[in-house]
């Protein structure tokens, strides 16, 4: 039931508009059908519906939030939580899967004690939010989620920042209540990136935090609108209750997770820089054979340019636009493959062609920095440092060479 992968852009014409419209279509299609060949079941006049908003967790899948739908209705004894986040672990190859945006997730329904009940186990918070809506456009929303829960319709292709659990709720909700004002409201822009959204959620968790940012591409760095922010479930709470499409929010669960703080020292920066040192040390003053560099250089470049095979794969076969074009090919480039191969065969002629074609693809990423259409992380800054100066170091050869044990070699 999402209504389009395409962005949504932050301008007065933007196509929300025709995607809640289109979305509204479905739904009354759908419902004349349901209505009339299975019946429709009646919520009573005190019968709610709510947004619940459930806080983060240590595992990766759980750091950024949850959203889902209760539907409530003593009267007619309903209690009915719909939850666009369920996922099967046992999947086979479940991290390719989700990776390559080919997980399948699924609609699941259960009752509020239960999914309280869950939570609590994993000591994260839940918030609830009364929905603000008529009694018709609740029905219809019930109706909806009963038609979506249905097997040949709960499952749907995860998209981390366009089709998750809570940008399913937000854009059912939307089909069903949403007015001109709400709609230029939503497409003004949040002030943020998707990448700058993300921060808070792995600050503290710093090879997390590497992890993310360096396989995030230029998406990840476009401004969000409002309605692209609610892509993470805290977002979507604090909309909800801006556009008054839903009252301000109750805590129905406390916690005690402290999400892990900003730490004075960066683990990773720290170990690469001394790396880095280590390897310009080797280089410039260090007593070795010519034979012992190369294998340095040799395993160094390989290395490197590993994380150019996963960018270009993820950039070919992933479903995940956030993970196309990815920028970090600058410094991970398969031309660091190349260069490898010429150190270690000795091939002096093609060594400095390719240690210029590495060394003119990082300085054009160091030079233009802040310029990029994407954020590179600052953890890999000595990283790219140590790159920059091995291959340099091919094309000038800055230690003397009488302090290098001579080596045969072939042009």
């Amino acid at each position: 039931m999402h209504l389009s992968e395409e962005p949504i852009i932050k301008t007065a014409n933007s196509p929300i508009r025709p995607r809640i419209a289109f979305l509204g279509f479905l739904i009354s299609i759908s419902l004349a059908f349901t209505a009339t060949t299975h019946g429709a079941e009646k919520l009573s006049p005190e019968a709610t519906v709510s947004i619940l908003t459930c806080g983060p967790e240590k595992p990766m899948y759980a750091a950024f939030g949850h959203t889902a739908l209760w539907v409530n209705d003593p009267v007619n004894r309903i209690d009915a939580v719909f939850n666009y986040g369920t996922f099967d672990f046992s999947t086979p190859n479940f991290y390719m899967k989700f990776l390559t945006g080919r997980l399948q997730y699924a609609l699941s329904v259960t009752d509020i004690e239960s999914f309280l009940e869950n939570y609590k186990i994993e000591n994260r918070w839940v918030y609830g939010q009364e929905l603000l809506v008529t009694p018709l456009q609740k029905q219809t929303i019930y109706d909806s989620l009963m038609i979506a829960k249905m097997p040949e319709n709960r499952y749907y292709k995860y998209d981390f920042f366009r089709n998750n659990c809570s940008t399913k709720v937000i854009d059912l909700i939307l089909a069903v209540v949403a007015d001109p004002g709400m709609i230029d409201y939503l497409s003004a822009s949040s002030g943020k990136t998707f990448r700058q959204a993300l921060a808070p959620y792995i600050a503290g968790r710093d090879w997390l935090n590497l992890g993310i940012n360096t396989l995030l591409g230029p998406f990840a760095d476009q401004p969000m609108t409002k309605l692209q922010s609610t892509y993470i479930p805290d977002n979507l709470m604090h909309v909800a209750e801006e556009t008054g499409i839903a009252e301000t929010s109750v805590m129905l669960l406390e916690s005690g997770y402290q999400p892990p703080l900003p730490k004075s020292i960066n683990l990773p920066m720290v170990l690469f820089w001394i790396l880095a040192f280590v390897l310009i040390f080797e280089a410039l003053w260090a007593k070795r054979s010519a034979n012992f560099s190369n294998r340095i250089d040799g395993i160094l470049f390989s290395v490197a340019g590993l994380p150019g095979l996963l960018f270009i794969f993820f950039w070919v076969w992933s479903d995940h636009v956030s993970l196309h074009v990815n920028l970090n090919l600058l410094w991970a480039s398969p031309f660091n493959f190349l260069l490898a191969w010429a150190i270690l065969k000795r091939k002096l002629i093609l060594t400095r062609i390719f240690a210029v074609v590495v060394t003119m693809l990082m300085f054009f990423m160091l030079i233009n920095y802040g310029k990029m259409p994407q954020q590179f992380p600052l953890d890999l800054m000595p990283v790219v440092t140590a790159l920059v100066f091995r291959a340099v170091n091919r094309i000038f050869n800055f230690k003397a060479k009488e302090k290098i044990l001579p080596s045969n070699s072939e042009d």
